[in-house]
């Protein structure tokens, strides 16, 4: 497990740091350079470390328990809406593009970014899948964390709050909602 943790610390911080933003963008900075070691700030790192971290701790018993006590409550209870939810904030960006709504990128590029993002979101995880290895509740494989579900979500989020919520807050409220 402390291999584990080792492992998925340094790949948060490793993504953390390459993806900082600086005022060049792109994590670059004003002159084009990539950021450095110097250049390394670490408070935008602490939240994510925190949650990351969190979400590592309460694996296990607790989260076995919070999922048995559900069951119990609510047997029979079964949905899809969250296989198609969690694409809802990207299929609004790029249709907003589509209809010829002004984001930050014309619609060729929001396309782009789009599979661009889904690409690194579904790679990351996938890593992070075969490191944690944790066990689905049916106990069927040990692809359970983090969830696949959840990072496309937040991914598709953050594509719509990086395209419009410059125009309004409440693009970004709704795609985090």
């Amino acid at each position: 497990m402390k291999k584990r943790f080792s492992t998925f610390f340094l790949l948060v911080w490793s993504c953390t740091f390459s993806v900082q933003s600086q005022p060049g963008g792109a994590g670059l900075d004003s002159v084009g350079h990539a950021p450095t070691l110097e250049s390394f700030r670490v408070k935008p790192f602490i939240i994510p470390a925190a949650l990351a971290t969190s979400g590592l701790l309460v694996q296990g018993k607790i989260s076995r328990q919070l999922q048995q006590r559900v069951v119990m409550h609510h047997p029979d209870f079964r949905t899809h809406a969250d296989d198609y939810l969690l694409f809802a904030p990207a299929a609004l960006s790029l249709g907003l593009g589509a209809a010829g709504v002004k984001g930050k990128h014309p619609f060729g590029e929001q396309v782009l970014l789009a599979v661009i993002s889904g690409l690194a979101q579904g790679g990351v995880t996938y890593i992070l899948k075969g490191i944690s290895k944790y066990p689905r509740p049916d106990g069927t494989t040990n692809d359970a964390f983090p969830s696949g579900h959840t990072s496309s979500a937040f991914a598709s989020a953050t594509l719509l709050h990086e395209e419009y919520g410059y125009r309004s807050v409440w693009y970004s409220v709704g795609g985090m909602g």
